[in-house]
C-alpha cells in the first residue's frame, strides 16, 4: 500500500508568511561570506596567475562556492577584479593615511614593512596588477605615488618642495623600489639567508 500526502494545503498554510527574521539575517551573514572568499579567492588566483589564465571555476572552486553564485553577483571575471580592487583601495588606504602621518621615511624598511603587513597575497595581488600593465594598475600605481609624494612633500618640504617635478619623480621611484621587493622577493629571501 503506498502513502501519499498532499502537501498543496502545506505549502498554502505557509504561503505569504515572511521568514523570521534570524533566518533573514542568517541568510545575508552567509551570502557575504560567500562574496568575501569569492574576492579572497580571487585575489589570490590573479596574484599567482595572472588575470587572463585565471578561471571563474578555479576562483569558485578555491572559494568553496559555485561559478553561478559568482557570476550572478559580479557577473564577469572584470567585474570580480573590481571587487578585488576596492577590496585592496580599502585594506592599503589607512596604511597609506598611517605612512603620510608617520614619523617615518618612506625609504626606511618599517614603510614597506607596513605595506607588506596587510597580507601577503594583497601585495602579491597589487604586484601582479600593477606589473600587467592594465589601466586599474596604472590607477592602482598612480594613487599610490600620490600618496608617497604627499608623505615627501610633508615630511621634507626643502628636499621635495609641493608640487615639483622632483617630488612626483622621487615618489614613483620609490614605490617602484618598494614593489620591487615584492617582485623579486625569493631572491631577496635567498641572498639574505631566510626561506621565501
Amino acid at each position: 500500500m503506498r502513502f501519499s500526502i498532499d502537501t498543496s494545503s502545506m505549502r498554502r498554510a505557509g504561503a505569504g508568511r515572511s521568514r523570521p527574521k534570524w533566518r533573514v539575517a542568517t541568510t545575508a551573514r552567509v551570502y557575504a561570506h560567500a562574496l568575501d572568499r569569492s574576492v579572497d579567492a580571487a585575489m589570490a588566483q590573479f596574484a599567482e596567475r595572472g588575470f587572463t589564465d585565471a578561471t571563474l571555476r578555479d576562483i569558485a572552486d578555491a572559494a568553496g562556492v559555485s561559478v553561478g553564485l559568482v557570476q550572478h553577483h559580479f557577473g564577469t571575471k572584470d567585474g570580480l577584479r573590481q571587487a578585488c580592487d576596492e577590496a585592496v583601495l580599502q585594506i592599503l588606504g589607512p596604511q597609506m593615511d598611517v605612512i603620510e602621518h608617520a614619523d617615518t621615511e618612506v625609504d626606511r624598511p618599517e614603510f614597506a614593512a607596513m605595506l607588506y603587513s596587510t597580507s601577503p597575497v594583497v601585495v602579491q595581488y597589487v604586484i601582479r596588477l600593477i606589473s600587467e600593465g592594465t589601466d586599474a594598475g596604472a590607477s592602482l600605481f598612480d594613487w599610490m605615488s600620490v600618496g608617497t609624494e604627499r608623505f615627501l612633500t610633508d615630511a621634507h618640504p626643502d628636499l621635495f618642495p609641493p608640487g615639483t617635478r622632483r617630488a612626483h619623480d622621487a615618489a614613483a621611484v620609490l614605490m617602484v623600489m618598494h614593489l620591487g621587493v615584492g617582485v623579486l622577493h625569493e631572491q631577496l629571501s635567498r641572498r639574505l639567508g631566510f626561506r621565501a
